[in-house]
């Protein structure tokens, strides 16, 4: 059963994937907390709270490595130029330690996961009750990034599509969220 870390447990995504994956029985579900408190919450939700930081990939590797973690999820928005990639940054240095401490003699050298949620946008908005909940066209959802994507967000994509030989990575690009109110 894979151990899961989710960055951002208690967001709009990360909450229902948090939720998902522990009602799926199949991965024991962490989730990152700043506080005990916020993690009594997580726990509530049968989720185990990891209450600490990454802020440093020495403190990223030594939670990693506590927790036997397979799989870093990271759910929060790309919000500005500097946060989704710092700590991008840190997970990939956390995975290279991670690859260094493998012992030689395994059969293969178990890279860790990393999964970014990208390309975000809520839909819908209490502000227009009759028109903004329409679902947006076929035309609008695609599998390419669309091409007013701002080079922020495309330079971080890169650099995480270049870390593949230290990590496992997958991009998922949801689109549209349905606000189901103005705070989404």
């Amino acid at each position: 059963m894979p151990n899961v870390l989710i960055i951002g447990p208690t967001g709009f995504i990360g909450s229902h994937l948090c939720d998902q994956l522990v009602r799926s029985g199949s991965h024991s579900v962490f989730g990152l907390t700043p506080t005990e408190c916020k993690g009594f919450h997580l726990a509530l939700r049968k989720i185990i709270p990891v209450v600490g930081t990454i802020g440093d990939s020495t403190s990223a590797l030594q939670l990693i490595e506590k927790h036997n973690i397979d799989i870093v999820v990271d759910t929060h928005s790309f919000n500005d130029e500097k946060t989704k990639p710092a700590l991008f940054e840190t997970i990939l240095a956390a995975g290279k330690d991670l690859l260094k401490t493998t012992p030689t003699d395994s059969f293969k050298k178990q890279q860790l996961g990393f999964i970014t949620i990208s390309q975000i946008w809520s839909h819908g908005s209490t502000e227009d009750p009759f028109g903004s909940f329409e679902p947006p066209s076929l035309e609008s959802l695609g599998t390419t990034p669309p091409p007013n994507l701002p080079p922020a967000k495309q330079k971080y994509e890169h650099s995480v599509l270049a870390a593949r030989d230290s990590l496992d990575i997958a991009i998922i690009r949801p689109q549209f969220v349905f606000g189901r109110g103005g705070a989404a």
